[in-house]
């Protein structure tokens, strides 16, 4: 095998999503599968097409043109920019928008096309990332139904990944009221209400997901096995799908705490390194433009992680029973936020096992 790589379990991933499509079908909600985190790796949204998934989705066009299944909606999930308002029509159904001159954009560029694009309107519910304000959102909802080429398919909101809001029914029952008042206003019925993303799964377990809730873009609960807002596994879900594996390329015995004249870092950080006296260290081929180590955690919990480079991960192996070499192969369970580096690095080998 070629290191470092990123070893994926694919039984494991078809049983989350077997487990993920049991429980939101007896809910009644439609998921929109993500595929961002993995960068739409064939082998993998293959597996979302045979599990049923028909909606797939993506913050970018680069990865939703990978998707050519028949009979599968393509969602853009970050808002489109306007300079990239034909190829978004182009490439995705859907798209999440918060602004009207986007919008007209790409009605624009739809009806030069000759198609129609749908549109899921973002209303702002307090994780103060994309969404227009509730105030506005049924007034704006009526200048897109006037855009040739648009169709307001529904609204959504956003939630957890920036202000670390949680989903409640609280906030949802507010996304519930607005889109009812919008169809109130203007007559019509809409297909999608989105309440957000993997934080607002621990709410199906509760049974306390408002019922006009019937969408959410699931993403971190599939791979990792773990809703987002209080960091639980669910429904026996795996959170070892996923597993990085390095190569020593190092071991020594040095001294712990660096000596000479202290200045910055490579990364123009001080740094500050506690003195253990002399340590048994192992460096790996990976580094911080493949991952971040606050986001791996070594297999082997006698290992401890020191710090890193942009190319290195140093390792206290001093402590650990397996007596290590240049070569052995060390591996760490990762978190949502490290798959979604190591998945995007080219330098990340990417190895499937059944």
């Amino acid at each position: 095998m070629k290191y470092p790589a990123l070893t994926i379990d694919t039984n494991k991933f078809k049983e989350n999503l077997k487990i993920i499509r049991k429980v939101t079908d007896k809910a009644g909600v439609t998921v929109c599968a993500v595929t961002k985190c993995f960068c739409a790796l064939p082998e993998l949204t293959k597996l979302y097409k045979e599990t049923g998934f028909c909606d797939f989705a993506d913050s970018r066009l680069e990865n939703l043109k990978k998707i050519s299944y028949r009979n599968v909606r393509k969602w853009l999930l970050r808002l489109p920019m306007i300079s990239e308002a034909e190829e978004t029509v182009r490439f995705a159904d859907i798209s999440l928008n918060s602004e009207i001159e986007t919008v007209r954009k790409l009605g624009a560029e739809a009806v030069r096309l000759g198609k129609k694009h749908g549109v899921v309107l973002m209303v702002e519910l307090g994780d103060l990332r994309e969404g227009v304000l509730a105030k506005d959102a049924v007034v704006l909802a009526g200048e897109i139904l006037n855009v040739g080429g648009i169709e307001l398919l529904g609204i959504g909101a956003n939630l957890n990944c920036y202000g670390g809001i949680i989903p409640t029914p609280k906030n949802l029952g507010e996304l519930v009221r607005i889109a009812e008042e919008i169809e109130q206003t203007y007559n019509i019925t809409l297909e999608i209400v989105s309440g957000g993303n993997s934080g607002a799964v621990y709410l199906l377990d509760d049974n306390n997901l408002p019922a006009r809730i019937n969408n959410l873009r699931l993403g971190e609960v599939i791979f990792i096995g773990i809703e987002t807002s209080f960091q639980k596994n669910l429904w026996v879900l795996h959170t070892d799908i996923f597993t990085l594996c390095t190569e020593i390329i190092e071991i020594k015995e040095k001294f712990s705490k660096p000596y000479g004249k202290v200045g910055v870092n490579a990364f123009g950080e001080e740094a500050k390194i506690e003195d253990k006296g002399l340590m048994k260290r192992a460096i790996v081929a990976c580094g911080r433009q493949d991952v971040s180590i606050d986001k791996i955690a070594p297999c082997d919990k006698l290992i401890e992680i020191i710090g890193s480079s942009s190319d290195h991960i140093i390792l206290d192996v001093t402590h650990t029973s397996k007596n290590y070499h240049v070569g052995d192969i060390i591996e760490f369970n990762i978190s949502y936020g490290a798959l979604l580096s190591l998945c995007t690095s080219e330098y990340i080998n990417k190895v499937f096992y059944e």
